[in-house]
């Protein structure tokens, strides 16, 4: 990632503070069998959930990492397509679409902590949207589906804009999907990063990390053993203490079908450390680019 676009993005992502992180106890592997997406609180504290997405069942769960919490249900808005901590205390980001014509995405945070406040809508717009992340208090950086023509050589071609909506809903472009991963990256203190599962028997075994520091920063780093040749997507707080690690939990499992439907867990890494969280195991669902917007599709078996 070089040029304008990165130097755009990496001034955006400027100015995190550190914060500590309270532990989590082991417990046993849970047994939902939904898709779902998972995020962390940029405080390390507090965890979501989206289990049963794309289904008429589709609901929030999140819970303290205290070791005697217990998971409580929301209900979710329909259609919902992601789910992302943003930066102050345990504000929800969602991005769903209405559930009627005309199409209409959404971008919302939800309060956590203050449940009676419901449903705030943060931007509105006919193009779609996925991926959030609060990259600055009150300026969150979102997907688009509104195309953008690039000129490359002699030709062009058409790219998806991730953008920046402020306050007042502002937006302004960040850059095109040609130049940038297709979902959020994690902000990590004076840094940033995205995962990629390598399960292509071509690829090495281990996940791949694109990590890029902030002006002045340091890049994150992983040991990328460490995390397992079985790590589907690694998202952690905004101190990097703490991070949530999907991985696929029956990647060497062998039998005669003609396909095997991976079933995911997901544990927290602290330091050396690391738990199962119990109520999380499934499959994982997946959003992709439709010609209408962004979907959840199950993940690939």
């Amino acid at each position: 990632m070089t040029g304008s676009v990165f130097r755009q993005l990496t001034c955006l992502l400027a100015g995190f503070a550190a914060l500590l992180l309270s532990a989590c106890s082991p417990n046993q592997r849970g047994a939902d069998k939904a898709l779902l997406q998972t995020t962390i609180s940029a405080d390390g504290q507090m965890i979501a959930t989206l289990a049963h997405t794309g289904t008429d069942q589709q609901v929030l769960r999140v819970r303290s990492l205290s070791e005697d919490a217990k998971w409580q249900t929301i209900p979710a808005p329909p259609e919902t397509q992601s789910i992302r901590f943003g930066l102050p205390g345990h504000e929800l980001l969602l991005t769903h679409r209405k559930p009627d014509l005309p199409s209409r995405d959404y971008l919302s945070k939800l309060d956590v902590d203050k449940l009676e406040k419901g449903l705030e809508r943060i931007y509105e717009t006919e193009d779609g949207l996925a991926f959030p992340v609060e990259v600055k208090p009150g300026q969150v950086m979102v997907r688009t589906r509104r195309p953008s023509v690039l000129s490359v050589g002699r030709g062009a071609m058409t790219g998806h804009h991730w953008i920046l909506v402020g306050p007042g809903q502002a937006v302004q472009d960040v850059g095109p999907e040609t130049v940038l991963p297709f979902d959020a990256p994690n902000i990590v203190g004076s840094g940033f990063f995205w995962t990629e599962e390598q399960l292509d028997p071509a690829k090495e075994p281990h996940p791949l990390i694109l990590s890029f520091p902030l002006p002045g920063g340091v890049a994150p780093k992983f040991a990328r053993e460490q995390l397992g040749k079985n790590t589907f997507t690694v998202d952690c707080d905004q101190a990097g203490k703490r991070c949530l690690r999907t991985y696929i939990a029956n990647l060497n499992q062998k039998t005669d079908a003609p396909y095997i439907s991976y079933i995911y867990d997901v544990d927290v890494l602290f330091g050396a450390k690391r738990c199962k969280l119990p109520g999380l195991s499934g499959s994982v669902g997946r959003v992709s680019l439709t010609s209408s917007g962004f979907e959840i599709r199950p993940a690939a078996v």
